[in-house]
Protein backbone atom coordinates (compact mmCIF):
# COMPACT_ATOMS: atom_id res chain seq x y z
CA UNK A 1 0.00 0.00 0.00
CA UNK A 2 3.27 2.56 0.78
CA UNK A 3 4.51 1.71 -2.55
CA UNK A 4 1.07 2.47 -4.22
CA UNK A 5 0.94 5.96 -2.21
CA UNK A 6 4.00 7.22 -3.57
CA UNK A 7 3.50 6.30 -6.55
CA UNK A 8 0.32 7.88 -7.15
CA UNK A 9 1.64 10.79 -5.46
CA UNK A 10 4.69 11.03 -7.81
CA UNK A 11 2.33 10.67 -11.03
CA UNK A 12 -0.09 13.34 -9.44
CA UNK A 13 3.05 16.18 -9.00
CA UNK A 14 4.54 15.25 -12.28
CA UNK A 15 1.06 15.60 -13.99
CA UNK A 16 0.82 18.99 -12.45
CA UNK A 17 4.12 20.07 -13.40
CA UNK A 18 3.18 20.71 -16.69
CA UNK A 19 0.00 23.08 -15.63
CA UNK A 20 1.69 26.70 -15.72
CA UNK A 21 0.88 30.10 -14.30
CA UNK A 22 1.13 32.64 -17.14
CA UNK A 23 3.54 35.17 -17.78
CA UNK A 24 1.62 38.72 -18.19
CA UNK A 25 2.99 41.78 -19.40
CA UNK A 26 4.84 43.54 -16.48
CA UNK A 27 7.44 46.12 -14.86
CA UNK A 28 9.67 46.22 -12.66
CA UNK A 29 12.27 49.22 -10.78
CA UNK A 30 15.04 48.65 -8.93
CA UNK A 31 17.10 50.65 -6.68
CA UNK A 32 18.27 52.98 -9.35
CA UNK A 33 14.84 53.52 -11.01
CA UNK A 34 15.37 51.70 -13.95
CA UNK A 35 12.06 50.36 -15.19
CA UNK A 36 12.59 47.61 -16.85
CA UNK A 37 9.27 46.35 -18.65
CA UNK A 38 8.82 42.51 -18.85
CA UNK A 39 6.61 39.30 -18.30
CA UNK A 40 5.93 38.44 -15.19
CA UNK A 41 4.57 35.38 -13.86
CA UNK A 42 1.00 36.06 -12.34
CA UNK A 43 0.46 33.54 -9.28
CA UNK A 44 -2.08 35.83 -8.35
CA UNK A 45 -1.21 35.91 -5.00
CA UNK A 46 -2.91 35.00 -1.60
CA UNK A 47 -0.16 36.25 0.41
CA UNK A 48 1.76 39.24 -0.06
CA UNK A 49 5.23 37.99 -2.40
CA UNK A 50 8.66 38.57 -1.24
CA UNK A 51 9.65 38.17 -5.14
CA UNK A 52 8.77 37.00 -8.24
CA UNK A 53 9.26 35.17 -11.70
CA UNK A 54 10.00 37.18 -14.71
CA UNK A 55 11.29 36.78 -18.32
CA UNK A 56 12.26 39.53 -20.61
CA UNK A 57 10.60 37.88 -23.38
CA UNK A 58 8.04 35.45 -23.67
CA UNK A 59 10.44 32.84 -25.08
CA UNK A 60 13.25 33.49 -22.98
CA UNK A 61 14.59 31.62 -19.98
CA UNK A 62 12.28 32.29 -16.26
CA UNK A 63 14.57 35.04 -14.04
CA UNK A 64 13.93 35.83 -10.50
CA UNK A 65 14.18 38.58 -8.24
CA UNK A 66 13.33 39.58 -4.79
CA UNK A 67 12.03 43.10 -2.16
CA UNK A 68 16.07 43.44 -1.96
CA UNK A 69 16.75 43.82 -5.37
CA UNK A 70 13.17 45.68 -6.76
CA UNK A 71 11.51 48.73 -5.48
CA UNK A 72 8.06 48.31 -7.65
CA UNK A 73 6.56 45.25 -9.65
CA UNK A 74 3.37 45.37 -11.34
CA UNK A 75 1.35 43.49 -13.75
CA UNK A 76 -0.36 45.65 -16.03
CA UNK A 77 -4.18 45.36 -15.67
CA UNK A 78 -4.13 43.24 -12.60
CA UNK A 79 -1.85 44.24 -9.98
CA UNK A 80 1.32 46.41 -8.42
CA UNK A 81 3.39 45.90 -5.45
CA UNK A 82 5.80 48.61 -3.60
CA UNK A 83 8.44 48.40 -1.37
CA UNK A 84 8.36 49.91 2.04
CA UNK A 85 9.57 49.72 5.32
CA UNK A 86 6.80 50.28 8.01
CA UNK A 87 6.17 48.93 11.53
CA UNK A 88 3.55 46.35 11.38
CA UNK A 89 1.53 45.02 14.29
CA UNK A 90 2.27 41.57 14.89
CA UNK A 91 -0.20 40.84 17.41
CA UNK A 92 -1.34 37.44 18.02
CA UNK A 93 -5.10 36.62 16.32
CA UNK A 94 -5.77 33.56 17.57
CA UNK A 95 -7.90 33.75 20.70
CA UNK A 96 -5.37 31.36 22.97
CA UNK A 97 -2.53 33.64 22.10
CA UNK A 98 -4.51 37.01 22.05
CA UNK A 99 -2.48 39.93 24.06
CA UNK A 100 -4.54 41.30 26.65
CA UNK A 101 -3.01 44.59 25.62
CA UNK A 102 -4.89 47.16 23.80
CA UNK A 103 -1.55 48.45 21.85
CA UNK A 104 -0.10 46.95 19.01
CA UNK A 105 3.12 45.03 19.10
CA UNK A 106 4.84 46.75 16.44
CA UNK A 107 7.81 45.00 14.27
CA UNK A 108 9.52 47.29 11.61
CA UNK A 109 10.11 45.01 8.43
CA UNK A 110 10.64 45.37 5.18
CA UNK A 111 7.43 44.33 2.86
CA UNK A 112 5.62 44.27 -0.48
CA UNK A 113 2.50 46.45 0.21
CA UNK A 114 -0.15 45.87 -2.87
CA UNK A 115 -1.43 49.04 -4.05
CA UNK A 116 -5.33 49.44 -3.59
CA UNK A 117 -5.32 53.58 -3.94
CA UNK A 118 -2.29 55.77 -5.28
CA UNK A 119 -2.90 59.77 -5.38
CA UNK A 120 -3.01 62.66 -2.77
CA UNK A 121 -3.79 59.72 -0.08
CA UNK A 122 -3.04 56.01 -0.96
CA UNK A 123 -3.89 52.56 0.71
CA UNK A 124 -2.17 49.70 0.49
CA UNK A 125 -2.91 45.93 1.65
CA UNK A 126 -1.18 43.04 3.39
CA UNK A 127 -1.94 39.77 3.61
CA UNK A 128 -0.26 36.94 5.12
CA UNK A 129 -2.17 33.97 6.61
CA UNK A 130 -2.92 36.29 9.71
CA UNK A 131 -5.94 38.99 10.03
CA UNK A 132 -5.81 41.56 6.62
CA UNK A 133 -3.68 44.74 8.04
CA UNK A 134 -3.86 48.27 5.27
CA UNK A 135 -1.36 50.63 5.17
CA UNK A 136 -2.30 54.43 4.05
CA UNK A 137 0.25 57.46 3.50
CA UNK A 138 -0.11 61.51 1.38
CA UNK A 139 2.17 62.58 -0.70
CA UNK A 140 3.87 64.42 1.87
CA UNK A 141 4.43 61.58 4.81
CA UNK A 142 5.78 57.96 5.23
CA UNK A 143 3.18 54.77 4.82
CA UNK A 144 1.95 53.58 8.50
CA UNK A 145 -0.90 51.41 9.51
CA UNK A 146 -4.19 51.79 10.16
CA UNK A 147 -4.85 50.46 13.33
CA UNK A 148 -7.59 47.51 14.42
CA UNK A 149 -6.46 45.29 16.42
CA UNK A 150 -8.79 42.43 18.69
CA UNK A 151 -7.64 41.57 22.12
CA UNK A 152 -8.65 40.46 25.46
CA UNK A 153 -10.66 41.89 28.08
CA UNK A 154 -12.32 40.47 31.05
CA UNK A 155 -15.44 40.81 29.11
CA UNK A 156 -14.07 39.22 26.52
CA UNK A 157 -12.55 40.69 23.16
CA UNK A 158 -12.46 44.17 22.40
CA UNK A 159 -11.59 46.24 19.46
CA UNK A 160 -9.20 48.79 19.36
CA UNK A 161 -10.00 50.48 16.24
CA UNK A 162 -7.90 53.80 15.78
CA UNK A 163 -7.85 53.51 12.52
CA UNK A 164 -10.86 56.10 12.21
CA UNK A 165 -9.16 58.50 14.41
CA UNK A 166 -6.31 57.85 11.65
CA UNK A 167 -8.51 59.10 9.17
CA UNK A 168 -10.29 61.68 11.10
CA UNK A 169 -7.12 63.52 11.81
CA UNK A 170 -5.35 62.95 8.22
CA UNK A 171 -7.93 62.28 5.74
CA UNK A 172 -10.95 63.95 6.22
CA UNK A 173 -12.93 66.39 3.73
CA UNK A 174 -15.78 69.14 4.35
CA UNK A 175 -18.01 66.86 3.68
CA UNK A 176 -16.38 63.98 6.32
CA UNK A 177 -18.42 63.91 9.75
CA UNK A 178 -17.85 61.49 12.88
CA UNK A 179 -20.71 59.94 12.20
CA UNK A 180 -19.54 58.31 8.92
CA UNK A 181 -16.38 57.67 10.31
CA UNK A 182 -17.72 55.80 12.83
CA UNK A 183 -20.15 53.81 10.20
CA UNK A 184 -16.75 52.51 8.43
CA UNK A 185 -16.24 49.26 8.32
CA UNK A 186 -12.46 48.13 7.79
CA UNK A 187 -12.66 46.02 5.32
CA UNK A 188 -11.52 46.32 1.50
CA UNK A 189 -14.72 47.83 0.14
CA UNK A 190 -15.37 50.34 2.64
CA UNK A 191 -11.76 52.13 2.72
CA UNK A 192 -11.57 52.02 -0.89
CA UNK A 193 -14.71 54.31 -1.52
CA UNK A 194 -13.23 56.46 1.21
CA UNK A 195 -9.66 56.81 -0.32
CA UNK A 196 -11.45 57.82 -3.79
CA UNK A 197 -13.82 60.14 -2.16
CA UNK A 198 -10.47 61.67 -0.34
CA UNK A 199 -9.14 62.39 -3.82
CA UNK A 200 -11.67 63.26 -5.20
CA UNK A 201 -12.35 65.29 -3.09
CA UNK A 202 -9.19 67.11 -3.07
CA UNK A 203 -8.81 67.43 -6.92
CA UNK A 204 -7.30 64.52 -7.53
CA UNK A 205 -9.18 62.84 -10.01
CA UNK A 206 -6.43 60.65 -12.11
CA UNK A 207 -5.10 58.75 -9.00
CA UNK A 208 -4.55 55.11 -9.23
CA UNK A 209 -7.21 52.07 -8.46
CA UNK A 210 -6.78 48.30 -8.30
CA UNK A 211 -9.08 47.25 -11.44
CA UNK A 212 -12.54 46.53 -10.22
CA UNK A 213 -13.70 43.65 -8.53
CA UNK A 214 -14.65 41.25 -10.79
CA UNK A 215 -16.71 38.07 -10.83
CA UNK A 216 -14.62 34.89 -10.65
CA UNK A 217 -16.49 31.21 -10.30
CA UNK A 218 -16.87 29.99 -6.70
CA UNK A 219 -19.29 26.81 -6.77
CA UNK A 220 -19.79 24.08 -9.20
CA UNK A 221 -22.58 21.33 -9.38
CA UNK A 222 -22.09 18.11 -12.24
CA UNK A 223 -23.39 15.12 -12.89
CA UNK A 224 -20.69 12.49 -13.55
CA UNK A 225 -22.19 9.24 -15.55
CA UNK A 226 -19.53 7.47 -17.35
CA UNK A 227 -18.24 3.83 -17.94
CA UNK A 228 -15.44 1.62 -16.40
CA UNK A 229 -12.95 -0.65 -17.70
CA UNK A 230 -12.51 -3.29 -14.69
CA UNK A 231 -10.39 -5.53 -13.88
CA UNK A 232 -9.96 -7.80 -10.78
CA UNK A 233 -7.44 -9.98 -9.17
CA UNK A 234 -8.97 -12.64 -6.35
CA UNK A 235 -6.11 -13.48 -4.14
CA UNK A 236 -6.18 -16.72 -1.93
CA UNK A 237 -3.10 -17.30 0.16
CA UNK A 238 -4.77 -20.53 1.95
CA UNK A 239 -4.71 -21.92 -1.31
CA UNK A 240 -1.55 -20.02 -3.17
CA UNK A 241 -4.14 -18.94 -5.70
CA UNK A 242 -4.46 -15.76 -7.51
CA UNK A 243 -7.29 -15.26 -9.97
CA UNK A 244 -7.60 -13.06 -12.51
CA UNK A 245 -11.04 -12.41 -13.51
CA UNK A 246 -12.08 -11.07 -17.56
CA UNK A 247 -12.17 -7.24 -17.94
CA UNK A 248 -15.44 -5.88 -17.93
CA UNK A 249 -17.21 -2.57 -18.66
CA UNK A 250 -20.12 -1.36 -15.70
CA UNK A 251 -21.87 1.76 -15.65
CA UNK A 252 -21.06 4.60 -13.12
CA UNK A 253 -22.42 7.66 -12.03
CA UNK A 254 -21.80 10.23 -9.39
CA UNK A 255 -22.57 14.02 -8.29
CA UNK A 256 -19.61 16.30 -8.44
CA UNK A 257 -19.38 19.43 -6.12
CA UNK A 258 -16.74 21.60 -6.71
CA UNK A 259 -14.99 24.95 -4.58
CA UNK A 260 -13.13 27.17 -6.60
CA UNK A 261 -10.18 28.31 -4.38
CA UNK A 262 -10.53 32.04 -4.12
CA UNK A 263 -6.47 32.81 -5.65
CA UNK A 264 -3.99 31.69 -8.37
CA UNK A 265 -6.22 32.91 -10.90
CA UNK A 266 -9.19 30.33 -10.47
CA UNK A 267 -7.16 27.38 -11.07
CA UNK A 268 -7.28 25.31 -8.38
CA UNK A 269 -10.39 23.64 -6.97
CA UNK A 270 -11.39 21.27 -4.07
CA UNK A 271 -13.75 18.72 -5.36
CA UNK A 272 -15.93 15.65 -3.10
CA UNK A 273 -17.64 13.50 -5.78
CA UNK A 274 -20.28 10.60 -4.14
CA UNK A 275 -20.33 8.06 -6.44
CA UNK A 276 -21.78 4.72 -7.44
CA UNK A 277 -19.70 2.17 -8.53
CA UNK A 278 -21.01 -1.43 -9.81
CA UNK A 279 -18.82 -4.13 -10.52
CA UNK A 280 -19.93 -8.35 -11.12
CA UNK A 281 -18.29 -11.25 -12.35
CA UNK A 282 -17.56 -14.90 -11.84
CA UNK A 283 -14.61 -16.99 -12.52
CA UNK A 284 -14.54 -21.07 -12.08
CA UNK A 285 -10.75 -22.00 -10.26
CA UNK A 286 -9.77 -25.73 -11.56
CA UNK A 287 -7.35 -25.97 -8.90
CA UNK A 288 -9.99 -26.59 -6.31
CA UNK A 289 -13.01 -26.87 -8.61
CA UNK A 290 -14.90 -23.79 -7.47
CA UNK A 291 -17.10 -21.02 -8.97
CA UNK A 292 -16.32 -17.76 -7.69
CA UNK A 293 -18.64 -15.14 -7.89
CA UNK A 294 -18.00 -11.27 -7.12
CA UNK A 295 -21.33 -8.71 -6.93
CA UNK A 296 -20.19 -4.97 -6.19
CA UNK A 297 -22.23 -2.29 -5.83
CA UNK A 298 -21.20 0.65 -3.57
CA UNK A 299 -21.12 4.98 -3.67
CA UNK A 300 -17.51 5.62 -2.74
CA UNK A 301 -16.76 9.59 -1.32
CA UNK A 302 -13.62 10.38 -3.38
CA UNK A 303 -12.26 13.78 -2.08
CA UNK A 304 -9.92 15.73 -4.10
CA UNK A 305 -8.12 18.58 -6.25
CA UNK A 306 -8.22 19.80 -9.52
CA UNK A 307 -5.60 22.36 -11.44
CA UNK A 308 -6.97 23.94 -14.86
CA UNK A 309 -4.99 25.34 -17.51
CA UNK A 310 -7.37 27.50 -19.66
CA UNK A 311 -6.90 27.48 -23.43
CA UNK A 312 -9.63 30.64 -23.74
CA UNK A 313 -12.92 31.90 -22.52
CA UNK A 314 -14.51 28.77 -23.37
CA UNK A 315 -11.92 25.54 -23.63
CA UNK A 316 -9.98 24.38 -20.53
CA UNK A 317 -8.61 21.17 -19.31
CA UNK A 318 -7.51 19.93 -16.25
CA UNK A 319 -6.52 17.52 -14.25
CA UNK A 320 -7.40 15.89 -10.77
CA UNK A 321 -5.95 14.05 -8.11
CA UNK A 322 -8.16 11.95 -5.33
CA UNK A 323 -8.11 10.45 -2.41
CA UNK A 324 -10.88 7.94 -1.64
CA UNK A 325 -11.58 6.67 1.64
CA UNK A 326 -12.69 3.31 3.33
CA UNK A 327 -15.84 4.69 4.11
CA UNK A 328 -18.59 3.38 1.88
CA UNK A 329 -22.00 3.06 1.43
CA UNK A 330 -22.48 -1.01 -0.25
CA UNK A 331 -25.72 -1.44 -2.29
CA UNK A 332 -25.01 -5.11 -3.03
CA UNK A 333 -22.27 -6.59 -1.62
CA UNK A 334 -20.82 -10.76 -1.85
CA UNK A 335 -17.75 -12.67 -2.92
CA UNK A 336 -18.83 -16.88 -3.11
CA UNK A 337 -17.58 -20.07 -3.49
CA UNK A 338 -20.09 -22.25 -5.52
CA UNK A 339 -22.93 -19.88 -3.88
CA UNK A 340 -21.54 -20.78 -0.35
CA UNK A 341 -19.42 -19.03 1.91
CA UNK A 342 -20.78 -15.60 1.30
CA UNK A 343 -17.58 -12.97 2.36
CA UNK A 344 -19.36 -9.22 2.33
CA UNK A 345 -17.17 -6.47 0.14
CA UNK A 346 -15.49 -4.19 2.15
CA UNK A 347 -13.57 -1.80 0.22
CA UNK A 348 -10.31 -0.26 1.45
CA UNK A 349 -8.84 3.37 0.50
CA UNK A 350 -7.74 3.96 -3.01
CA UNK A 351 -6.57 7.07 -5.01
CA UNK A 352 -7.16 8.25 -8.54
CA UNK A 353 -6.07 11.15 -11.34
CA UNK A 354 -7.90 11.93 -14.20
CA UNK A 355 -7.30 14.36 -17.24
CA UNK A 356 -10.51 16.27 -18.65
CA UNK A 357 -11.25 18.26 -21.63
CA UNK A 358 -13.98 20.95 -20.70
CA UNK A 359 -15.91 22.99 -23.40
CA UNK A 360 -18.61 25.43 -21.27
CA UNK A 361 -20.53 23.14 -19.34
CA UNK A 362 -19.67 19.99 -20.31
CA UNK A 363 -16.44 17.57 -20.30
CA UNK A 364 -14.77 14.54 -20.71
CA UNK A 365 -12.41 13.00 -18.82
CA UNK A 366 -10.62 9.83 -18.69
CA UNK A 367 -9.91 8.37 -14.67
CA UNK A 368 -7.47 5.87 -13.29
CA UNK A 369 -7.67 4.52 -9.99
CA UNK A 370 -5.56 2.24 -8.27
CA UNK A 371 -6.17 -0.79 -7.01
CA UNK A 372 -8.89 -1.25 -4.43
CA UNK A 373 -9.37 -3.86 -2.55
CA UNK A 374 -12.90 -5.34 -2.16
CA UNK A 375 -12.26 -7.24 1.23
CA UNK A 376 -10.33 -5.33 3.39
CA UNK A 377 -12.25 -6.53 6.61
CA UNK A 378 -10.85 -10.13 5.44
CA UNK A 379 -7.25 -11.40 6.72
CA UNK A 380 -6.62 -14.25 4.66
CA UNK A 381 -8.17 -12.98 1.32
CA UNK A 382 -7.64 -9.78 -0.64
CA UNK A 383 -8.11 -8.47 -3.82
CA UNK A 384 -6.52 -5.95 -6.47
CA UNK A 385 -9.96 -4.05 -8.37
CA UNK A 386 -8.75 -1.57 -10.65
CA UNK A 387 -10.69 0.65 -13.24
CA UNK A 388 -10.11 2.69 -15.87
CA UNK A 389 -13.26 5.46 -16.21
CA UNK A 390 -14.29 7.38 -19.39
CA UNK A 391 -16.29 9.89 -17.49
CA UNK A 392 -18.70 12.48 -19.07
CA UNK A 393 -19.81 15.36 -17.11
CA UNK A 394 -22.14 18.19 -17.21
CA UNK A 395 -22.46 21.50 -15.23
CA UNK A 396 -25.54 22.08 -13.94
CA UNK A 397 -25.46 24.68 -11.56
CA UNK A 398 -22.59 27.46 -11.66
CA UNK A 399 -22.43 30.05 -9.05
CA UNK A 400 -20.06 33.04 -8.92
CA UNK A 401 -19.00 35.71 -6.81
CA UNK A 402 -17.36 38.48 -6.92
CA UNK A 403 -13.44 38.75 -6.97
CA UNK A 404 -11.77 40.26 -4.02
CA UNK A 405 -8.76 42.64 -4.95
Amino acid sequence: MKIRIITFLLLFKTILSFGQVVFEKGYFIDGNNRKTECFIKNYDWRNNPTDFEYKMEVSDTVKKSNILMVKEFGIYGDSRFVRATVNIDRSYTEINRMSTLKSPFWSKEQLFLKVLIAGKASLYYYFDNETPKFFYSKTDTPIQQLIYKEYLTDQGINTNDSFRQQLWNDLKCENTTINSLEKLNFNKKDLVNFFKAYNTCHGDTSFYQLQPVQNRDFFNLRITPGINYSSMIFNNPIMNESIRYDNTLSFRIGVETEYILPFNKNKWGFIFEPTYQYYTSKKMVPNYNSLVTVNSGFVEFPIGLRYYYFLNSDLKIYLNGFYIPVYTINLISSTKFNDSSNKDVTPGQSFAIGGAVEYKNVNLEVRYYSAKNLLSSYAYYSTDYSRIAVIIGYKFLKIQTKKKM
